[in-house]
């Protein structure tokens, strides 16, 4: 064990890159008495969160394999393998954990506050796209009745349109957002200060109430 409480196996999965076959022969001679979920640091962190902040896929799909429980695992400040994850913008690992919480019905972590936390983390972290596909799969992962996402979304909205398209921030994004959430005029006003430009303040009030009458800001 080392100074920070890293087992053998934490230091295995660290190190873990292209061959596997070490990380599998240590698991397979873990104590049966010992799960996985004990398996844990200095900063309270498991193996899976180990492999979600090196952004290693492969050794994610081993880890939850043996135990699927490791993704509803947090560490001392509360977080999850998926959060890690997003933070350390390790974009295709926090989509694999995704799939794998969705595969093993942990869906419940996508609601309600915790939900919009996840969406807001991965705003800010500007993949859009998981945003997008835990609005689309968890409609009750923004509150209805919340600023932040919105505000989020503002402070990290892309200021050139090349990047706009590029990061997959599309109008449909926007419009799911727009569904989910139920604003007043105030609030987008409030939002709209974050915004540096003009346009990008009448861009977001435009994908927001689009539906509901008026001129729309259309992009070719």
């Amino acid at each position: 064990m080392t100074n920070n409480g890293n087992t053998v196996l934490h230091v295995a999965v660290g190190s873990s890159i292209k061959n596997h076959e070490l990380l599998k022969k240590l698991l397979d001679m873990t104590p049966e008495e010992k799960t996985l979920l004990d398996l844990i640091n200095s900063d309270g962190s498991t193996l899976l969160h180990v492999a979600a902040i090196g952004g290693n896929i492969e050794v994610v799909d081993i880890l939850v394999k043996r135990n699927p429980e490791l993704l509803l695992a947090t560490d001392k400040e509360g977080h999850t393998p998926l959060a890690l994850s997003v933070s350390n913008m390790h974009n295709k690992t926090s989509k694999c954990l995704f799939e794998h919480m969705k595969v093993h019905g942990y869906g419940a972590l996508f609601s309600g506050q915790s939900g919009e936390e996840l969406v807001v983390l991965a705003i800010s972290c500007q993949d859009f796209s998981l945003a997008k596909m835990i609005i689309d799969e968890y409609p009750d992962a923004i509150l209805s009745d919340s600023d932040v996402v919105l505000t989020t979304l503002a402070q990290n909205f892309p200021r050139e349109l090349s990047f706009f398209w590029e990061r997959g921030l599309r109008r449909d994004f926007m419009d799911e957002v727009g569904k989910r959430i139920q604003p007043n005029r105030h609030r987008v006003k409030r939002v709209a200060e974050y915004l540096t430009r003009t346009f990008w303040s009448r861009l977001l009030e435009n994908f927001i109430f689009g539906r509901s009458g008026g001129d729309r800001i259309t992009i070719s």
